[in-house]
């Protein structure tokens, strides 16, 4: 008798842009500023034609996922089985309680608004159109105790005229992610969490370092330490913050592109590391990945001996025809590694 998979509590939210629709090339091109920026940069949105093998990654190598939430703006692709039980497909207009803030090409802005999915399970990962598995994951990859796995550790601030100059592609993304760092420093104390979050055997030996040098020079947190890769969350900590802090959420929610006063989805994580709602744990199961050129791709595919999670996007620096290059090498690699159809395609 065959063995029945066991199915969790755990769901997935995953974020989708078409970015050869029509419909949305004529919003996109209505609503976006006229200079470009890292906020409306095309290349933010070029499709790499293999949302597919996201879907195949979650059912092969992550059985236990109890749903899908596909998130886009109404656009989908045609290959999807919008019947099959695990999936859940919305709109914007779905998850957005206000309605006027729409449309939308900020991820922010969508993200701030999970909550609102309905069904949405307690406990979730944010999966981006970027990030495939390749390997099998159980659930207390994600969640032990009913706790998102992470880790806290401190790293030395980003901001400042210098930073700022050395990295000025990363400026609009920092300040955000600071939104979040100094709502923090705002509202919990790091003092009061248990030495154990800090001072975890689970972490490496460098990142306990780090945290015994800014505990000992700062009482403020400068900067937490993220990975580009699938994020656990609880859908109580959202309820929580719109609940005590609704017009920080909605001015992000507003925003039709990234801008510098938005918070990111990582301040949900951050708010669960700053009250001690986390199992600690450091991973080095990924890579993230920018591709700025042909060679970068190829390099890349001999390093996932030990890879079970990886995210990969191009830069601006990568022009179309490599770009098309990268995405062939690319998805030549994928479909070896996930040759069957999952139950989310026809």
């Amino acid at each position: 008798m065959k063995k029945m998979k066991k199915i969790s509590d755990v769901d997935i939210v995953l974020l989708w842009v078409d970015s050869k629709d029509p419909k949305w090339q004529e919003l996109y091109e209505q609503y976006s500023p006229e200079s470009v920026t890292t906020a409306n940069h095309i290349c933010r949105f070029r499709s790499w034609d293999n949302l597919q093998y996201i879907f195949r990654g979650i059912e092969e190598f992550m059985p236990w996922v109890r749903k899908v939430h596909f998130v886009t703006q109404g656009h989908l692709p045609e290959w999807l089985n919008v019947l099959d039980d695990k999936l859940s497909v919305l709109t914007h207009q779905d998850i957005f309680k206000n309605h006027t803030h729409l449309p939308t090409f900020n991820s922010n802005a969508i993200e701030v608004n999970f909550n609102n999915i309905p069904d949405l399970a307690e406990k979730f990962i944010l999966f981006n159109d970027d990030f495939f598995v390749l390997k099998p994951l159980k659930e207390d990859r994600f969640f032990r105790d009913d706790l998102p796995v992470d880790f806290l550790v401190q790293s030395f601030e980003r901001r400042g005229v210098l930073y700022n100059t050395l990295k000025p592609k990363n400026t609009l993304s920092a300040k955000a992610i600071n939104n979040n760092i100094d709502y923090l420093n705002n509202n919990y104390n790091k003092r009061n969490l248990p030495s154990a979050k800090f001072y975890s055997p689970e972490y490496n030996t460098f990142s306990r370092v780090l945290n015994i040098i800014y505990n000992f020079t700062t009482s403020n947190i400068p900067w937490l330490k993220l990975n580009h890769v699938p994020q656990p969350h609880l859908k109580s900590t959202l309820d929580d913050l719109w609940d005590s802090h609704f017009d920080l959420l909605d001015a992000t929610s507003s925003h039709k592109f990234r801008v510098e006063s938005d918070t990111t989805q990582y301040l949900f994580r951050y708010i669960n590391l700053l009250t001690g709602n986390f199992y600690p744990k450091e991973y080095k199961d990924y890579i993230s990945r920018e591709i700025n050129e042909t060679n970068d791709m190829s390099r890349l595919l001999t390093e996932l001996d030990d890879i079970s999670l990886l995210s990969v996007s191009d830069t601006e620096n990568l022009g179309h025809t490599d770009f098309d290059e990268v995405k062939n090498i690319f998805n030549h690699f994928l479909s070896s590694l996930l040759p069957k159809k999952s139950s989310f395609e026809k």
